[in-house]
């Protein structure tokens, strides 16, 4: 039997892995409240399905604590020459207030009517619809306060077009801004300023504002160093940097959007409308170190949006948050990915499309490093990727592919401002030449640090791979390092980090074993490269979920996951991280939750056993006062045979199950204890326990200030 329906927010969300914070707040665009007869649903089988979808992301958003909360505008479906979009803002305004939702609210093109462009295909918004607007909503251009932070909501659908309203807006938040100049400036808009660049066309494109608007406000971005931009309308996310400034666009609740599909290599369910994992909302948390802003993911059902279901939904760490975070990924695929798009409805140009979820899910992981090929130095749109992502705290580490002739040094040095180190892979052999020992020297000279691999042909066959070919192999072998130290000791020359690659034949163990013992004053610390082998989707997962752990006992030494996105090279075919259209597989899940419940704490995790049951490996590890015993896949009848798993709770002793791959948590006392919450759970699951919770378990903390819409 299921326990009582939580009476708190908390009981929804886990955010105890979370800093604290002063301000925490909700962004919301596009939720595209549907009356029931809309003609649309006949053309589109998801438009069926949008008020289901913003109802499970309304649900969601009210259960999170939270001082403010802004929407972006399109809150409704129907447009306004239609007739009907009062009484769909009147439909919606009821379903946020049954969620507990009090928005501040800007208006969209849905809403009122489109930018000023004659090639649009709806009415430009006029006095009549800004009427109709501001009786239901109040005014569509306003600021408000909220402790240091100042807010300023602004009608970008009526900038640089006939309204007088226009110049009013334009010269009150001229005035506003400096004003408040001294205070912590966020802007809320419908319609960002630019999607993919800021030199995109405007007249005929849907997507963005036109020249003259987005000259204006970008200028008042910059003038005034608003540190936070938050707009909607395109349903895809995107981070832009204007200076110290970040622009963020935030996805829809209700629908992915048709055309911006061409952004991919898959065709994306329902023509672009139901690729749901792209549906959710900003969860926004300042403090006086910057903001982090967390993207949450509701466009499926979950036990977590179900408030009668004990199981809570955790909210992850951010790389900054994460300073001592050990998991790194290898960008295979390019960051940027960009398309020009075709010219289709709406727009009459080529509509300019790029998939910044690939840039968001190494947010959402935390990742603490990124290994790129320095090639993406030179690519301009991968070199502003690349650099929105340092800025978010990040490190980048590109490789090169080392000779005596390559200019490997000098090229390094050149970008010494814009990397955190260098990777020098030398091709060939496991003992590097003198020469390349200067080279090492003169780049940690510049204040770079170095990471040394190696690449070298392997045959296939001979080592179980089963491929025609021969593979590339880059990175050492636990057991070469031994003879790299000798060498590197010899041309006395010392390297931060050697690159120490995972072989996938059988358990991971015993090879980051060998590197738990290394001590030598020409190495620093181990990088562990694991390539993701195939397409056994619960193979993958458990080779990810053993590597991480295992990695994290060994002192110094990071983990470098790869591919980022699912590889299909004919005979090599593998499952990544993301999907083709860059959703999240299992295998991004379990090393998004890992990361933060392994990495969150100075003092690394230690080991106590690891061993194998009846059902698959049990690990247990100790990180201060706490006790965490990970049960790979499968291991759950292996749990269940050991006694140590089942004893009574001590007093003051809390136990919380983490469901790793869907990213949920129970507390062992709301189901009984261990054995019944175990019950409960599927896939990997890490059991904490914590000794005296008071001071690990704590909720983030938020300073209350006013705030009413």
């Amino acid at each position: 039997m299921k326990p009582e329906q939580p009476k708190d927010g908390n009981a929804v969300f886990d955010l105890s892995l979370l800093p604290e914070v002063e301000v925490q707040f909700i962004v919301m665009s596009d939720t595209h409240y549907i009356l029931p007869d809309n003609v649309q649903i006949g053309e589109w089988a998801a438009v069926g399905e949008f008020s289901d979808r913003t109802e499970r992301a309304l649900r969601m958003a009210g259960a999170l604590p939270h001082d403010f909360a802004v929407h972006l505008g399109d809150v409704s479906h129907e447009y306004p020459e239609t007739g009907r979009s009062e009484t769909a803002f009147k439909g919606a305004l009821a379903r946020f207030e049954a969620n507990r939702l009090r928005f501040y609210m800007a208006a969209g093109n849905m809403d009122i009517g489109d930018k000023p462009d004659p090639t649009s295909p709806a009415d430009w918004a006029d006095a009549t619809t800004l009427r109709r607007w501001q009786s239901v909503f109040g005014p569509s251009w306003y600021s408000f306060d909220h402790g240091d932070v100042h807010g300023v909501v602004l009608n970008t659908q009526i900038m640089d077009g006939p309204l007088a309203e226009a110049r009013v807006q334009h010269d009150w938040v001229e005035k506003d801004l400096a004003d408040h100049s001294e205070r912590r400036l966020i802007l809320f808009l419908h319609m960002p300023p630019y999607f993919v660049q800021p030199d995109e066309r405007g007249l005929g494109f849907y997507n963005s504002l036109g020249p003259a608007p987005r000259t204006w406000l970008l200028g008042l971005i910059r003038r005034f160093r608003i540190g936070l931009v938050f707009a909607g309308h395109t349903h895809f996310v995107a981070l832009s940097r204007e200076g110290p400034s970040r622009l963020y666009v935030a996805p829809s609740t209700a629908t992915s959007r048709a055309g911006l599909a061409e952004a991919f290599t898959s065709r994306a369910p329902d023509r672009g409308r139901g690729d749901v994992d792209k549906l959710g909302f900003f969860l926004v948390r300042l403090d006086r170190e910057g903001a982090g802003v967390h993207l949450v993911s509701t466009g499926r059902d979950s036990p977590a949006s179900d408030p009668s279901d004990p199981r809570r939904r955790v909210i992850t760490r951010l790389p900054r948050e994460l300073p001592y975070g050990r998991l790194g990924l290898h960008a295979s695929h390019p960051l940027g990915h960009y398309t020009p798009g075709p010219v289709i409805w709406p727009s009459i140009v080529r509509q300019p499309v790029r998939d910044d979820w690939r840039l968001f899910a190494c947010l959402e992981m935390g990742a603490r490093f990124l290994r790129i090929p320095s090639s993406d130095l030179d690519a301009p749109v991968e070199r502003d990727r690349v650099s929105v992502l340092r800025d978010e705290g990040v490190e980048i580490w590109p490789y090169w592919i080392w000779s005596e002739s390559a200019g490997v040094v000098e090229d390094a040095v050149s970008r010494a401002d814009r990397i955190d180190g260098a990777e020098i892979v030398f091709p060939g052999g496991i003992l590097p030449p003198a020469t390349l020992a200067g080279d090492i020297r003169r780049i940690r000279k510049a204040g770079i640090q170095v990471s040394l691999s190696t690449a070298l042909r392997v045959a296939s066959w001979a080592s179980g791979q089963g491929k025609y070919h021969s593979r590339t192999r880059v990175g050492f072998l636990p057991a070469e390092i031994g003879q790299l130290s000798a060498r590197l000791i010899e041309l006395d020359a010392h390297v931060e980090r050697v690159g120490c690659r995972l072989t996938t034949l059988g358990s991971l163990w015993p090879a980051i074993e060998a590197a738990r013992g290394l001590s030598s004053p020409s190495i620093g610390a181990v990088d562990f490269f694991l390539d993701i082998p195939g397409e056994d989707v619960e193979e993958n997962t458990r080779l990810v979920t053993e590597a991480i752990a295992a990695v994290a006992t060994v002192p110094g030494a990071r983990i470098v996951l790869g591919p980022l996105v699912d590889l299909d090279r004919s005979m090599d075919a593998a499952f990544g991280l993301l999907d083709r259209l860059s959703n999240p597989r299992s295998t991004f899940q379990v090393a998004r939750y890992l990361n933060s419940l392994l990495f969150g704490e100075r003092r690394p995790p230690g080991l106590v056993s690891s061993e194998n049951g009846s059902g698959g490996r049990v690990i247990e590890l100790e990180q201060g006062e706490r006790r965490l015993t990970l049960i790979l896949p499968g291991g759950k009848t292996a749990a269940r045979d050991r006694p140590r798993l089942l004893e009574p709770d001590r007093s003051g002793q809390r136990i919380t199950l983490y469901e790793l791959q869907s990213g949920l948590s129970l507390e062992a006392a709301a189901m009984g204890g261990i054995s019944r919450g175990l019950e409960w759970t599927e896939g990997p699951v890490l059991v904490v326990r914590e000794q005296h919770p008071e001071r690990t378990r704590q909720p983030p903390r938020l300073r209350r200030g006013r705030s009413s819409p």
